[in-house]
């Protein structure tokens, strides 16, 4: 799998390698098609922040986005976090796929399940006339019992 790292600030070159040997590992849990990876390290230079080093990672499996951030006080420990992150999300992504293929397309007919789509009739508008017919009918349905 292809994976481009990207690094803003002191971010050493052996974490970026492990970043691009890590998500790279990642198109072994899935079949389908992984179109690519990106990850971002950034390592912030202010040292009252607790958590300065921060990674980003996106894997792109067949058009659908996979993504996950995190923070973490060395860049090495973010960088394991945000493999596990994707490893978990990617897992949880194929699972979806699957139960999506199993379940059947539409129930039988009088019975209705959560996974169909709503199926409405389409409803026509009714004209001038037909309303006021209709509140004609009402309207001599009521009784006067003032009169």
């Amino acid at each position: 799998m292809n994976v481009e790292v990207t690094a803003r600030g002191a971010v050493p070159e052996s974490a970026k390698e492990a970043a691009r040997t890590k998500v790279g590992r990642l198109d072994r849990f899935v079949k389908g098609p992984v179109l690519g990876a990106r990850v971002v390290l950034v390592q912030e230079p202010n040292p009252r922040i607790e958590l300065r080093a921060r990674a980003q990672g996106e894997v792109n499996l067949a058009g659908q986005p996979i993504r996950a951030r995190v923070d973490a006080p060395t860049m090495e420990a973010a960088v394991d976090d945000l493999a596990e992150h994707l490893q978990r999300r990617l897992r949880h992504a194929v699972e979806r796929m699957i139960t999506r293929q199993r379940v059947p397309p539409a129930s039988p007919p009088g019975e209705w399940r959560h996974q169909d789509r709503a199926r409405r009739a389409v409803h026509d508008p009714l004209s001038a006339e037909d309303g006021l017919q209709l509140f004609r009918q009402d309207r001599a349905d009521v009784v006067d019992l003032a009169g």
